[in-house]
């Protein structure tokens, strides 16, 4: 049975800068859901991301270990399962996980860093998965189908995401300019 009476909820702004959010000090109005959600919340003001980017560093916050430890460096590479995630410890104490994402390093790529979650929702990639309507919406046999047909798309566009994330030459395709606009486009890359 799920724990009903913990949240823990976890922001990550991969890329963000901290000195344009007004919980940090910014003088604008860019992010007012985000500095009422911090003035109740305990948030950070001297962290220090553990990697030169996304892969190391979401590997490390949600494994707990440096990136020399966990050794998942590049985006081909897969979190090994010696290394319980924060989503998979708090799922076995009892507390309900979602989590949702916007990064296709994050999201999309099959590198472990999905483990744990008991639901996940990607906004990116080449089929985003969004939650469901509890209440109206769509005719449910109508619903089952679509389900069934947005799994089979992502089984099928998984391998082709994924390879894309390799360190040859479907990595440097994806670089260059004729194939930027298919790939922010068509992929939902970065939800654009």
């Amino acid at each position: 049975m799920k724990n009903k009476d913990k949240n823990v909820v976890m922001v990550v702004l991969d890329t963000h800068r901290f000195d344009r959010i007004g919980a940090y000090g910014y003088n604008r109005p860019t992010t007012p859901n985000l500095d009422s959600f911090a003035s109740e919340s305990l948030f950070f003001e001297q962290a220090i991301a553990p990697g030169q980017w996304t892969i190391p560093s979401h590997a490390s916050l949600f494994s707990g270990e440096m990136p020399a430890v966990h050794r998942t460096l590049q985006a081909d590479d897969v979190l090994p399962r010696e290394f319980q995630t924060l989503a998979d410890r708090l799922s076995h104490s009892g507390v309900t996980t979602t989590g949702f994402c916007n990064n296709p390093l994050v999201g999309v790529l099959q590198n472990g860093f999905k483990r744990g979650f008991d639901q996940f929702y990607n906004y990116s990639g080449v089929v985003p998965s969004t939650p469901q309507k509890v209440q109206g919406g769509i005719w449910q046999p109508f619903r089952s189908l679509w389900s069934k047909y947005t799994q089979l798309l992502r089984r099928l566009s998984y391998p082709i995401q994924n390879a894309f994330a390799s360190p040859n030459e479907f990595f440097l395709a994806a670089l260059r300019p004729l194939f930027v606009p298919m790939w922010t486009r068509a992929g939902n890359f970065k939800g654009m």
